[in-house]
């Protein structure tokens, strides 16, 4: 989970670095330490927390953990963006990128427990084959 978060978030990092996140762009021009460090590491708390999620609830029902699994990701992705906002980024397009965060965190959220029954199947599938 951990190191598949932080793979994550060192693509996330070279998003911001490249210009292919405008709203990162912003951000690291104004902290770019703190930036580029808020990339890294909510990535890998993403992933730690969703694996933490499903072996908490695995072993009681899979398909709950799937889901719960799922949730954890954009929640812990947006909560710590919103923390680093709050406490490192006191202007007016924090306030803007905050609003924006919400919509994608809805849609983020959506489609991760949309698909990952999908994604459980595929899993299941494969593991049988093998």
């Amino acid at each position: 989970g951990a190191f598949m978060g932080t793979v994550f978030g060192l693509v996330v990092l070279v998003m911001v670095l490249t210009g292919a996140d405008t709203s990162g762009q912003m951000m690291l021009a104004l902290h770019p330490l703190i930036t580029s460090v808020t990339c890294v590491v909510k990535g890998t708390l993403c992933g730690a927390a969703s694996a933490a999620v499903y072996r908490l609830l695995s072993g009681r029902n899979g398909r709950a953990a799937v889901l719960l699994a799922a949730a954890a990701a954009p929640v812990v992705n947006t909560g710590v963006l919103y923390l680093v906002l709050a406490l490192f980024f006191d202007t007016p397009w924090a306030a803007m990128l905050s609003a924006f965060m919400s919509v994608n965190f809805l849609i983020e959220l959506v489609v991760n427990i949309a698909l990952s029954p999908a994604v459980l199947q595929i899993v299941t599938i494969r593991r049988r084959a093998v």
